[in-house]
Formats: structure tokens, C-alpha cells, sequence
């Protein structure tokens, strides 16, 4: 059973990185020992004078016994995400590149690239040409372009890693919730200090932007086509939606890195749950109140802007009038997030029926 949790040292002193199940857990040398020994199947009389002896300490049975449980919670509990893994795609070290390549573009120059990327697409999209008149048939191509562009995506996140010695074995499609998505294993990217993840978790977006300045340079080629121009704009939005740190994507996990704070989004819950009524000795730190702050305000923005969608919906269902597709996906969205809501409520309160029954 222990043989499922892999163990991998840290950038940092001390720590190391227990992997399953696609869960992480920093812990120290004392537990990843005990993990070790249970490993080697030897119980936890044996394992705790084998820690004393190794350490020169004196740790008594209870303790290596808390030790093992957490380490089995660790191990049993299922992982609390948002993200639900459907189906690998491929294996991303499959994929080989130069070692020269990777240290230029994800190592020496990868900041300087990225800003300078970054001002061409906004330059761009300022400028770029308003098209409405687009057919079914180029709506397929346009669709099947940011297919591919969104792999891309992924492999850049999976070269970076690779470049700092970080396995990547998945690339995958689930869901967000109730939204489709391409997901990167990157689990063992957290055995680095931040520096490095933070690179990681752009270069995903450092490829699109790359991807968007050579789509710019083909509709300079071609007279400002009305097909690449739309997959530019569209890959430009993916960018900015991947740079809100509101929701779990890249733009999440930078600033989460870039603060050092990790479960940012759940101690941002927590102070939301509590109305930000904390005790004097566990006052939250002033980043994570303001990053509450205006995830309050982001929410309610949302809250308005579906209720401003629901409400001419409606409207236009009660004066017979067609719907837009994007008006007809905004009710199948609802709808799949209403009903995932009524079943995770069910769930909870079955769960809390049998802890009282229990």
C-alpha cells in the first residue's frame, strides 16, 4: 500500500515531496524515514527504535504512531479539486528538444521573451481588424487551431519542467468544474523553490504568446485574414482568462508562488466564511486580505453578470425569440452547474447523516 506514494527530495532543506494520486504533501526527514520503514513492511515498535537509533532521539511509540496515520489519511483521502482527470492524451517526455533550445527560451532570455511578446500581442489586438461574418466551415478551422494551440500550451508548461529536471508523464483532457479543459501533470514541479515554478506555470502562456506573434506576422502575410486575425483575438482571451488569479489557472499558481502563500484560495474561503472576523493571533496576512477583497468584488461582478444573462434569456424565451449559441450554452452551462450543485449538496448531507448516525 506505502509502495504508491513516491517520494521525492526538495530545493529545500530538509523537505521532501510525497506524490499520490496526483495529492502532494511537504513533510520532513523524520516522516519520510517512517514512510521508508513501512515500506520495508516493519511494524511500529521496530520502526520507532530504527528512528531513534538513526537519529539519535527519542521518540516515543505515540508519536511514530501519528505519524503513521497521517500518512495513511494522506494516502486514503481522496484529493479535494476542482480539477476531475477524464482521459490522458500523452506522454509529454515522448517529446524531445534540445537542451540548447530549452536554456535559451525557458532559462537565459525567458523573461525578456515573455514581456516582449507580451507588448507585440497587445499592440496587436489593438489594431487588429473587427470581423463578423464568419462561416460554419471557418468556424471549424478556427476551432481546431486553438485545439492545437491549447496542447501547445500544455507542452510548453511540460519543456520548462523538463528543463529543470521535473518528469512530466501526462497531458490530459477533464473538467473544471463543469468546463472543458487540457490539464499538465506537474505534481513534481513543487520538489523547486519558486523561482523556477513560477516559470513553469508561464510558460504555458509564454507559448501562446509566441504562438500569437507568429499568427500576427501570417495575417500581416496575408492581408489581415479574417480567419488567422479571429484565432489571434481568440488566443489573446485565453491568455487574459489564464492570467486571472481568480480562478485555479497559471495566473493562480504565479501569484500564489510569487507571495509564497500556499492554499491561497482556501485561506481566502476561510476569511470569506469567517465575514474576516480573525483572532489577534492568527491574523491573516494583509496580501491575502486584499486578494479576498477583490475576489469578493470579482464574484460579485460574475453573480451580476449571469443574473444580467438570466434575466434576458428569460425574456427572450417568453417573447419567442431565437436564441444566440452563446445564449443557448449559457443555459446548458447553468443547468450542468445546478445540477452538479444539487448532487454535491446530497452527497454532503449523506455524509453528514452517516457521521450522526455514526
Amino acid at each position: 500500500m506505502y509502495n504508491q506514494i513516491e517520494i521525492h527530495k526538495t530545493e529545500y532543506s530538509g523537505k521532501y515531496l510525497l506524490i499520490t494520486k496526483s495529492k502532494t504533501l511537504y513533510v520532513g526527514f523524520i516522516v519520510k524515514d517512517v514512510l521508508d520503514f513501512l515500506k520495508c513492511g516493519l511494524n511500529n515498535d521496530i520502526i520507532t527504535f530504527k528512528i531513534n537509533e538513526k537519529h539519535n532521539i527519542d521518540l516515543s511509540l505515540e508519536s511514530i504512531n501519528n505519524i503513521k496515520i497521517s500518512i495513511d489519511e494522506f494516502l486514503i483521502n481522496e484529493e479535494n479539486s476542482n480539477l476531475h482527470r477524464l482521459v490522458k492524451l500523452f506522454n509529454p517526455n515522448k517529446i524531445s528538444i534540445s537542451k540548447t533550445v530549452a536554456k535559451i527560451f525557458f532559462k537565459k532570455y525567458f523573461y525578456l521573451l515573455l514581456i516582449i511578446s507580451l507588448i507585440l500581442n497587445i499592440i496587436a489586438y489593438v489594431f487588429a481588424p473587427v470581423y463578423s461574418d464568419i462561416n460554419t466551415y471557418q468556424h471549424w478551422l478556427i476551432f481546431s487551431a486553438i485545439l492545437v494551440i491549447l496542447i501547445f500550451h500544455e507542452i510548453g508548461h511540460s519543456i520548462a519542467a523538463k528543463s529543470f529536471n521535473i518528469d512530466v508523464n501526462e497531458i490530459g483532457f477533464g473538467l473544471y468544474y463543469i468546463f472543458p479543459v487540457l490539464y499538465v501533470d506537474l505534481n513534481q514541479s513543487w520538489k523547486l523553490k519558486k523561482k523556477k515554478r513560477i516559470i513553469i506555470n508561464l510558460s504555458g502562456i509564454y507559448i501562446q504568446l509566441m504562438i500569437g506573434v507568429l499568427l500576427v506576422f501570417i495575417s500581416y502575410l496575408l492581408n489581415d485574414n479574417k480567419v488567422i486575425v479571429s484565432i489571434f483575438k481568440i488566443n489573446f482571451y485565453i491568455i487574459l482568462l489564464n492570467l486571472n488569479p481568480f480562478f485555479k489557472f497559471d495566473g493562480y499558481w504565479v501569484l500564489s508562488d510569487w507571495l509564497e502563500e500556499n492554499n491561497l484560495m482556501k485561506k481566502s474561503k476561510d476569511l470569506i466564511k469567517t465575514k474576516f472576523k480573525t483572532n489577534k493571533s492568527k491574523k491573516p496576512k494583509l496580501w491575502v486580505v486584499f486578494y479576498t477583497v477583490l475576489r469578493v468584488i470579482f464574484l460579485i461582478y460574475i453573480i451580476f453578470m449571469v443574473l444580467k444573462n438570466f434575466i434576458l434569456i428569460t425574456k427572450k424565451i417568453f417573447s419567442d425569440m431565437n436564441l444566440t449559441t452563446s445564449e443557448n450554452i449559457f443555459i446548458l452551462i447553468a443547468i450542468f452547474f445546478i445540477t452538479k450543485l444539487i448532487i454535491t449538496k446530497i452527497k454532503v448531507s449523506k455524509n453528514e447523516f452517516k457521521t450522526r448516525k455514526g
